[in-house]
């Protein structure tokens, strides 16, 4: 007797032991297999590398250039759709190195670091974090670069914190007035 409705209880078909085992197994590999594809397609790739570069000239002041010696390591993840196509590329960047003048010899260190997002599917790129940081002995902060930039095919649609670098870039020398007063000195 169904206990709720004091009708006499029907059985269906019953599934033996081995029935169960089999539809058991054959639910698990079908899973399996959806998970591992997913899996393989939207697992992020990772990489690392590092470079040194030396850019000369990386900023020009006025009567003499400022040249660039960097030691740059990037970790990197691209991220993918369920298709395996990538669509999303992370990198972080760590710079440490020195700004001299060439005509002098007068150096400071310069640090750089942030997070770069780009969009593979539209290329827009998002940067945030302390992007530049130079300080003089006694003098403080020279340049900094610090905040969130998004730029869409290339040019920038939004900033927020200091860009004295950007600025000297996009054709603003007043961004690298203090620094370049510090190589001078």
């Amino acid at each position: 007797m169904n206990a709720i409705t004091d009708q006499p209880a029907r059985r269906g078909p019953t599934l033996t032991r081995r029935g169960v085992l089999a539809l058991a197994a054959t639910v698990s590999i079908a899973i399996a297999a959806v998970l591992v594809g997913a899996a393989a397609a939207d697992t992020p790739t990772f990489s690392e590398d590092a470079a040194h570069i030396v850019t000369d000239p990386y900023i020009k002041c006025g009567t003499f250039v400022v040249v660039g010696d960097f030691n740059v390591s990037r970790r990197i993840a691209t991220f993918y759709d369920s298709d395996g196509s990538a669509i999303r590329r992370v990198a972080h960047i760590d710079v440490d190195g020195t700004l001299t003048n060439a005509a002098t010899g007068a150096s400071l260190d310069f640090l750089r670091e942030g997070t770069f997002t780009q969009d593979l599917i539209d290329g827009s790129t998002v940067t945030a974090g302390q992007r530049t940081h130079v300080t003089a002995p006694g003098g403080g902060i020279v340049l900094q670069d610090m905040g969130r930039i998004v730029r869409e095919a290339g040019a920038v649609v939004f900033e927020a914190g200091p860009t004295d670098f950007l600025d000297y870039q996009s054709g603003d020398s007043s961004g690298v007035q203090d620094l370049c007063a510090a190589l001078s000195a």
